[in-house]
């Protein structure tokens, strides 16, 4: 079902256009399979393929990854949000020294990454 695994390899391989198409069959899959635990960690890795492009999508990254950290909160999958955030910071580490606007975008992104850090802590707090 999931296409995280090619995905991932051909990201880390550099073979873009590979994990690109492998995350496009992905996704296709969990719309049909209803497999919702797939999406969060699919849509990060559009993001970091979206960030090995040229020119940098940061607005469509960051959009990815936000959606993909609430996701993963919400599903309470804790590697994945690891994962999440360390794109999030390699996101800001790419923009360092572009346009304000998507500066100011991803420290949204952030506030938001905090907002949900403390309602996953209280929702851990009350199981």
């Amino acid at each position: 079902m999931s296409r995280t695994i090619p995905a991932a390899a051909y990201l880390t391989a550099g073979r873009i256009a590979e994990a690109a198409a492998e995350v496009d069959k992905g996704l296709a899959q969990v719309v049909e399979g209803q497999a919702r635990g797939y999406r969060g960690p699919l849509l990060r890795l559009w993001a970091e393929v979206l960030m090995q492009q040229e020119p940098l999508s940061a607005v469509a990254a960051g959009e990815r990854l936000r959606e993909a950290l609430a996701l993963t909160t919400e599903l309470g999958m804790r590697l994945e949000i690891a994962r999440c955030r360390l794109s999030l910071a390699r996101l800001h580490g790419r923009i360092d020294g572009r346009a304000r606007g998507e500066s100011q975008f991803l420290v949204e992104c952030l506030a938001e990454v905090s907002v949900l850090e403390t309602q996953s802590a209280a929702l851990l707090t009350a199981a």
